[in-house]
């Protein structure tokens, strides 16, 4: 069969364009496109929709976390040779249900990870010889927290769903619990990278002090852990632990020599004094 010319098919019938669909790039119409190319999409309604939009981000916050998790095994390994620094752990994570959907499966994921994590944060905890800080422990409980209210939504979408079709009540009353399990995941999609954060200062809190670049990194350190108090977006305010002071930690205790003496009476009315002249 002679190729043609794309100039050359508007000659033809136009029926003949139908036949190749239309739509194959020029110049040349040699073969047709594939067949599932004009399957029809789906039909999501604006609840489904959201739910998948909110799946798509979190499934993408977790990848990262799970990326974060094994680029800190690496560093760790690199710093401290000898030490046996790994997340494998012996947590019992459920196991999927017998159709798991998309949901079923980020909820296990994130328990996975998350119990990865955690072993990771004690190896970091031995290596520094402390504890990490406040505000890396409370963002890690809350991620936990997280993911068990969205096994929860996802359980009550289930529940519901049976009842209402052995009660006969139409699908359209489905959508307030799945946008319930939309809403879970997008604050657990949120704490999942708050979750990232923190391995990211523990990290930097465990690796051997070097003093290149020192200042910056602790200004950058204190940011981010100030940042983990912050609430998710669309978290209901009050679920988060308050902000632990941070320069207590990370700064190194003065000296008698160092701390400010106590202020004598009449001192600071003395001072003020001589500052206004």
């Amino acid at each position: 069969m002679d190729l043609l010319q794309y100039e050359d098919f508007g000659r033809l019938s136009p029926f003949v364009g139908e036949v190749f669909c239309g739509d194959v790039p020029p110049p040349y119409f040699g073969f047709p496109p594939p067949f599932n190319k004009y399957r029809p999409m789906r039909n999501r309604s604006g609840p489904a929709n959201e739910l998948h939009t909110q799946l798509e981000v979190c499934y993408e916050q977790w990848r990262a976390l799970e990326k974060e998790r094994k680029k800190t095994e690496a560093d760790l390994a690199r710093n401290f040779p000898g030490k046996r620094v790994s997340s494998s752990n012996n947590t019992p994570i459920p196991r999927l249900p017998a159709n798991p959907s998309r949901v079923d499966r980020l909820i296990v994921d994130q328990l996975r990870e998350q119990a990865r994590v955690l072993t990771l944060i004690g190896k970091m905890e031995r290596l520094r010889g402390a504890p990490v800080h406040a505000n890396i422990s409370t963002t890690l409980e809350r991620h936990f927290e997280f993911i068990q209210v969205t096994q929860a939504r996802r359980k009550d979408e289930i529940v519901n769903a049976a009842n209402r079709q052995r009660q006969g009540a139409p699908r359209y009353n489905d959508d307030k619990d799945v946008l319930a399990l939309a809403a879970a995941i997008k604050e657990l999609g949120g704490i999942t990278r708050k979750a990232r954060t923190a391995l990211w200062c523990a990290l930097q809190m465990t690796l051997p002090k070097s003093s290149v670049g020192a200042p910056a990194r602790q200004a950058e350190l204190e940011r981010a852990l100030r940042e983990l108090c912050n609430p998710v977006e669309g978290e209901v305010q009050g679920r988060g632990g308050d902000e632990t002071p941070l320069r207590a930690e990370l700064q190194p205790e003065r000296t008698e020599e160092e701390r400010p003496g106590p202020v004598r009476e009449g001192q600071g009315e003395q001072d003020s004094r001589v500052s206004g002249e």
